[in-house]
């Protein structure tokens, strides 16, 4: 099969054509992190640090350690950190400030009262806040609605206000950031201020735009923005900071003039909000779990039945060393039949299946029948109703799925029953040592609290032993629910019965 589909056609017009465009990439310059402050004596407050605090704040630690070279041989440091992710450690340091928050976090009462009584719980509106005239630093690390809204408190706190911000989700001064909306009349030149090192290479996906955008925002309100890339274990580690005023703002009315004039700019374009808008003071739990209960388990229970209704992929089953029947099921450990339905495959493998249904003539990309049910085909077994009842929770379908992780697992935007076949793979035959042979005390015991759902529900029941599954088959012993998504489902139909 391989020697028939690998042509010197098929070699000019699809291979050749994608070697091509990898070769002509442009090769993109790295970015250095760390580039405003000094290295050195970064790693030596580092050293110190980390012997000091936890592990588990390494985030906010690192953080900490940047403001700490960031303001060396400043005496007159007064912040404010608005969400409160920094200014916990800062105090600790020593450093005078605030942080200010919508709701009071549990880990402020892990701290002392020295540290504690800077902790303010209180709503803060931008839009009607005329500044803080003490405040020498604003700081903001994720914080979100108020991201943008930094610069625009500096400028109206006092002339020697800075500002340091490290965006995350995209907001702009009025609801979510749109690319289309929003805008600050100023064009930014990303490679102005800054000096090779700490050059951040232009990019043209959505968080690099945001970069820009809130780079132009700082122009407005007359600072000098210095991009640099931080050392956190996060994706989101391009920082925005504003300590230098353009020579064209030192005049304070005009720049507060200027600063108004791009807020009314973007309140135009915010169709429909005359004002900023904070997030509620109860954030409301958006994650699916609150859906009726007969939404989740009719929604579980058609995915479930049209996952078992679809026939697997052979090789990949085969692939995975497994022992299977002329109808694709899986041979248990005790001998039975298990139907696993559709399968994903890995990347591997579903590279090489993409290049055997490529067609050589137009390069297009061919349809599959079986083996593989994408997040878009579960979608469409959903009523319109449904969906829209997941669009309003954070995720969707996905999150919904994700919940259902003792049925459904997703991956590489597929999805199948929740069972691993390398784990079936070694799983002793009856022909060889059995697990079951081991004596008790040598086998490691293991707290089990919840019932198999698999062994409930599925109708070839769980295709592990009681002794290998991470879930418990005696349902009788448990005071627990049997089914985690409601009411216990009758056997799902089998795929004869469909």
């Amino acid at each position: 099969m391989a020697g028939d589909f690998f042509t010197r056609d098929w070699f000019l017009s699809v291979l050749q054509k994608k070697l091509t465009t990898w070769m002509l990439q442009k090769t993109q310059p790295l970015t250095m992190s760390l580039g405003l402050v000094d290295v050195i004596l970064y790693h030596e407050t580092y050293e110190r640090l980390k012997e000091k605090y936890a592990h588990g704040i390494i985030q906010v630690c690192h953080l900490t350690i940047y403001f700490q070279c960031l303001w060396k041989g400043c005496s007159d440091v007064y912040f404010m950190d608005v969400g409160c992710g920094n200014g916990l450690l800062l105090i600790t340091e020593g450093f005078r400030g605030v942080g200010v928050d919508i709701r009071r976090r549990r880990i402020w009462e892990t701290y002392p009262e020295s540290v504690r009584k800077n902790l303010l719980e209180m709503p803060l509106d931008p839009d009607q806040s005329p500044g803080f005239p003490d405040v020498t630093w604003f700081i903001g690390n994720h914080s979100d609605e108020l991201t943008p809204w930094l610069p625009i408190l500096a400028a109206r706190s006092n002339p020697k206000c800075c500002v340091f911000a490290l965006p995350c989700c995209p907001f702009g001064l009025f609801g979510k950031y749109n690319n289309l909306m929003h805008h600050t009349g100023i064009e930014d030149d990303s490679s102005g201020p800054l000096s090779s090192s700490n050059a951040i290479k232009p990019v043209h996906n959505r968080y690099g735009v945001y970069i820009q955008y809130l780079r132009g925002l700082f122009t407005a309100c007359g600072f000098i923005p210095e991009t640099d890339v931080l050392r956190i274990p996060s994706t989101k580690r391009i920082c925005i900071i504003g300590r230098k005023l353009l020579t064209s703002q030192n005049d304070q009315i005009k720049r507060l003039a200027a600063v108004q004039e791009t807020i009314e700019r973007e309140r135009q374009a915010a169709t429909g909000k005359n004002g900023f808008v904070p997030r509620e003071l109860k954030e409301p739990v958006r994650n699916c779990t609150q859906l009726p209960m007969d939404v989740k388990q009719t929604v579980s229970e058609l995915v479930f039945s049209t996952l078992l209704s679809k026939a697997p992929d052979r090789l990949w089953l085969k692939s995975h060393n497994l022992v299977i029947s002329d109808s694709l099921s899986v041979q248990t450990v005790d001998g039975r039949w298990w139907n696993p339905g559709v399968v994903t495959k890995s990347p591997a493998i579903r590279f090489i299946d993409g290049l055997y249904r490529t067609n050589v003539q137009t390069g297009e990309r061919l349809s599959r029948s079986t083996g593989h049910l994408t997040l878009r085909e579960v979608s469409e077994l959903l009523n319109t109703d449904h969906l829209k009842l997941m669009k309003s929770q954070h995720g969707g379908l996905q999150t919904f799925l994700r919940n259902h992780h003792h049925m459904f697992e997703i991956r590489n935007g597929s999805v199948r029953l929740r069972w691993n076949p390398e784990q079936m793979a070694q799983i002793p035959s009856q022909n060889s040592v059995s697990l079951l042979s081991v004596p008790a005390k040598k086998r490691p015991m293991q707290r089990k609290d919840r019932s198999c759902w698999m062994f409930e529900h599925h109708p070839d029941g769980c295709p592990y032993p009681s002794e290998k599954c991470d879930f418990s088959h005696e349902t009788a012993n448990l005071s627990e629910p049997s089914s985690p998504i409601g009411e216990p489902m009758s056997k799902v139909r089998t795929s004869t019965e469909l």
